[in-house]
């Protein structure tokens, strides 16, 4: 008999430390930073971050239910996955531009994006007809650490 988790009803909150875990694990497995879970799962950045680090110095106790599923939905293989798949490039160009735009060096995003330079480069001159979604969700991370662009908006639209 294998056991079911049943996630209680949206609107409550439950233990956030079996969650807080999860992500740690979904993180180290398939080796990307806690804005690519937090995307991936649909949860806001800012649930994960303050799941991670807390509030104040405090850890958060409970975390609601509705993320706790989205989590929950969310693997390590997905995670994983996202190496191997291939995307459209003209979204993550356009974000890569505007980080460059922005005044992050060429260095810095090609670090972040998992790329050497002369690829990071290709990107954003709009030479590469794909990338990895990999690359496309840290590129859309970079973008809402840094606070470049706005991904709602019709520029970021395939």
């Amino acid at each position: 008999m294998t056991a079911m988790t049943v996630m209680p009803a949206a609107g409550t909150w439950v233990s956030a430390a079996p969650f807080r875990s999860y992500v740690v694990h979904l993180m180290d497995a398939a080796d990307v930073p806690w804005r690519v879970v937090a995307q991936r799962a649909g949860v806001p950045a800012a649930v994960i971050h303050t799941l991670l680090f807390g509030r104040r110095g405090r850890p958060r106790p409970t975390i609601p239910s509705q993320f706790a599923g989205s989590l929950l939905a969310l693997s390590a293989a997905e995670l994983r996955g996202l190496r191997l798949q291939r995307v459209a490039a003209p979204p993550t160009q356009r974000r890569v531009q505007a980080l460059l735009e922005a005044g992050l060096p060429l260095s810095q995003v090609a670090r972040w994006l998992g790329l050497d330079r002369p690829s990071c480069r290709q990107l954003a001159s709009g030479q590469a007809a794909t990338c990895s979604a990999l690359v496309e969700a840290l590129a859309r991370a970079a973008c809402e650490a840094h606070r470049v662009g706005s991904p709602a908006t019709e520029q970021w639209a395939a």
